[in-house]
């Protein structure tokens, strides 16, 4: 079984288009890579329109102006005229016509549009770019959502990109094909790495210095298909005039360094989120130490090699571990080599980094000046990271004179769940964009998943051509517009739509989007979330940051499930929609996690009374809520567990290969580490995953604590999480069980029959 997002290297092997020995694809494509066009041919342009409009592209003309960043409309002897001066420039005018005249967006499940019998003339006017950047990705997406993407789901996806006016792209893809290249010259072969590169799903954080060869080791198939992958996607990006960033040297090397060069001056980086030493203390190589230099140049280098460049360069030094010195003349000379090391491989290069790091306590602001002064103003660019939520520009004067770019990071661990303060999100990028003496250049979004909570970051990025709300006044209008063209032309969408906003999007959430309880590994009291260690202590920071409440208990799970009702009496005329059924399950997904949670609370009610004929009644009900949940859930590929393992496996070119990838795949989404150290971190709302994880998880749980109320002894919480991965988690790991990969039953009338089933159920339970 293959995955809707598409087939790894097996398939383009069988058709001729790639080779797969490794290295083989990477030499027979780096002339063309090498290549970087300086104007967007004319032919990318008419490719961009078959591809998204079909066989109705005749019905568009498309007229070049002088000045990149403005984007226009018109109507000419019948056709729609798209002006713009680069490809990116032409793309967002044809999303703004699809979106304004259309009353269609295409989104990140199911890149579908609802175009019209005939397309309407438009207004003749022009819009002016308000921000020179629109950034995409964080580089845990790479993680999280795109680590099985294949080249046929980045051709719709950066097709995507381009209609959102997506400039300035994180293209993460075979880094580790450039590590390769590069200690090679440094006389340390790819099996000398063997205990150090990750395996796949967790390539992100080894890229970030935070653990090493957990998940591995990587076969050199995965590494020569990745790089082929990248190629593909640069030479797609940078034909629609889009300037992809790379990667750089940010310090970490291979224990084989060490050994072959003693004398140069390295150290273990603190241990992250309690990983054994092995994996979570990765070597580092001081960043003033001449080796530092020699390596990171040789990095550019032989990247560029293999991938071109652009010139701008992602590079995190200290995500989630502090310097070894808080000394203000170390901080500069630390970035100070960074930086330099970059520009001695491309005297263009420019950094991109990642902001995250600027929110832990160590960073007070002197500390971040000193680290920033060592880098010129011209050379560096800063991603504020999270800045829907925490400006670290305002807390920082823009960064000391640093040029930064804005973004909505709002989702971590890819999990699901209605969840955000949009009226928030647009205060502070108002903002932002307003005051006179900052140094905004751009406006982004670096969620760590994708495919959750689309409006929130269709608004981020409309907001680089004024398409979004300027204040928060004009939401409920514009999320009207928003709903009323999610599904085509549907009457009372935008209206459903806004009661959704109400109920959903205007609350503070410093966590942002949780899958919810049932997805948490079981624990007593319910609200402490369980397992949720990880989230709980980056929701702490951002709460403190903030000065905003974690809590969120205020809306009731019947108003959930009415709107559930509201959604459903759309189906009419909204059937045919694949979004339109995405979102009956994902309402329906909330409303059920809603329902599993009240649940909880009697059980946990009735352990406080010692009534241990509640307290089975109540685990009994949660289980039967986890079994309508999955159901739910099988009947949207969008969510299924299936999709997300046959997308690993399609990567292997043998069993073992194809078994390690969906063990990753497997271990991200549960217990994030060998011994649980990230436990449900990433988890997500899928079918199969539900009854074969989720379920027998609380099932265990209701047995051991009714068995304490019978036996007289509290409830043994530490010896429980022991038991539960023993018996539960662990074996699920290494499990083969098979899940299918398309619904068998039919979404709307299985989530019309549960809605019906819990419309007096769920009366009265809250968010917990």
């Amino acid at each position: 079984q293959q995955s809707p997002l598409g087939r790894g290297p097996c398939a383009a092997r069988a058709s001729g288009v790639i080779v797969c020995s490794a290295g083989m694809a990477v030499r027979l494509f780096v002339l063309a890579a090498a290549v970087i066009p300086t104007a967007v041919a004319s032919s990318a342009v008419d490719d961009f329109l078959k591809r998204v409009v079909g066989d109705r592209d005749a019905d568009f003309q498309v007229e070049v102006l002088d000045k990149p960043g403005v984007i226009g409309l018109g109507w000419r002897n019948g056709k729609v005229v798209l002006k713009g001066k680069t490809g990116i420039d032409i793309a967002s005018a044809l999303g703004w016509y699809l979106g304004d005249y259309c009353n269609t967006t295409m989104e990140w499940s199911k890149y579908e549009l609802s175009l019209p019998s005939a397309f309407p003339q438009p207004r003749a006017e022009t819009r002016q770019r308000r921000a020179a950047w629109s950034y995409y990705a964080n580089v845990c997406t790479y993680g999280y959502s795109l680590v099985w993407a294949d080249w046929a789901y980045w051709q719709k996806h950066i097709d995507w990109l381009a209609l959102n006016g997506v400039n300035l792209p994180l293209a993460f893809i075979g880094v580790e094909q450039v590590i390769i290249n590069t200690f090679a010259r440094f006389n340390i072969s790819f099996t000398d790495m063997q205990d150090f590169i990750a395996g796949p799903a967790f390539l992100p954080w080894f890229r970030m210095g935070n653990m090493q060869k957990w998940g591995g080791p990587v076969p050199s198939n995965w590494v020569s298909g990745q790089a082929l992958l990248q190629l593909q996607i640069l030479a797609r990006m940078r034909e629609l005039g889009m300037r992809p960033v790379l990667s750089a040297f940010s310090g970490f090397i291979p224990g084989a360094f060490g050994k072959k060069y003693p004398h140069a001056n390295t150290s273990h980086a603190a241990v992250w989120n309690n990983f054994p030493a092995d994996y979570g203390s990765i070597l580092q190589l001081e960043p003033t130490d001449p080796y530092y230099q020699l390596v990171g140049k040789a990095w550019i280098e032989e990247q560029t090699k293999l991938y071109g460049s652009d010139h701008i360069y992602n590079c995190d030094t200290y995500n989630e571990v502090n310097p070894s010195s808080a000394d203000h003349a170390y901080l500069a000379s630390s970035s100070q080599a960074v930086a330099s090391a970059m520009r001695a491989g491309d005297p263009e290069g420019i950094w991109l980094m990642q902001g995250w790091l600027f929110l832990n306590d160590f960073w007070k602001n002197d500390r971040v000046e000193a680290y920033l002064s060592g880098v010129p103003d011209d050379q560096i660019m800063i991603l504020d990271l999270a800045a829907e939520r925490i400006p670290i520009w305002a807390q920082t004067q823009s960064f000391f004179g640093k040029p930064f770019v804005w973004n909505t990071l709002h989702g971590y661990g890819g999990q699901h769940g209605f969840a955000a303060d949009v009226p928030q999100l647009v205060d502070n990028l108002a903002m932002a964009m307003s005051a006179g003496d900052n140094t905004f250049k751009g406006i982004g979004i670096t969620m760590e998943g994708i495919w959750q909570n689309y409006m929130v970051y269709d608004l981020t990025l409309a907001a680089a051509f004024g398409r979004a709300p300027a204040n928060k006044d004009q939401l409920p209008a514009w999320v009207h517009a928003f709903g009323s063209r999610r599904y085509g032309v549907v009457a009372g969408a935008g209206d459903v739509w806004e009661e959704l906003y109400r109920l959903a999007y205007t609350s503070p959430s410093p966590a942002g989007p949780r899958t919810g309880a049932f997805a948490n590994r079981p624990a007593l009291p319910s609200q402490s979330c369980g397992s949720e260690a990880a989230v709980r202590r980056m929701a702490a920071t951002l709460e403190k940051q903030s000065n905003a409440s974690a809590d969120d208990t205020s809306r009731s799970s019947a108003a959930w499930n009415a709107l559930w009702g509201k959604l459903l009496a759309l189906k009419p005329k909204a059937a045919a929609s694949k979004v339109f059924r995405l979102d009956v399950v994902d309402v329906g997904r909330e409303t059920l996690t809603v329902v599993f949670a009240e649940r909880l609370r009697e059980l946990d009610g009735a352990y406080a009374r010692r009534d241990a004929v509640a307290l089975s009644e109540a685990g009994g009900r949660m289980v039967a809520v986890l079994d309508d949940l999955d159901r739910l859930l099988s009947t949207d590929p969008s969510f299924m567990l299936g999709p997300w393992i046959a997308a690993a496996r399609s990567w292997g070119l043998t069993k073992a290969e194809c078994d390690l990838y969906e063990w990753n795949a497997r271990n991200q989404l549960t217990l994030w580490g060998p011994n649980g150290e990230i436990v449900d971190y990433a988890t997500k709302a899928y079918g199969g995953l539900t009854a074969t994880f989720f379920k027998p998880r609380w099932q265990l749980f209701v047995t051991r604590v009714r068995a304490s109320l019978d036996s007289g002894e509290p409830f043994n919480a530490a010896k429980f999480n022991a038991e539960v991965m023993a018996e539960v988690e662990q074996p699920w790991q290494h499990s083969r069980e098979a899940f299918p990969i398309q619904p068998e039953e039919d979404a709307l009338e299985v989530a019309a029959f549960l809605q019906k089933k819990y419309s007096s159920a769920v009366a009265g339970a809250f968010f917990v």
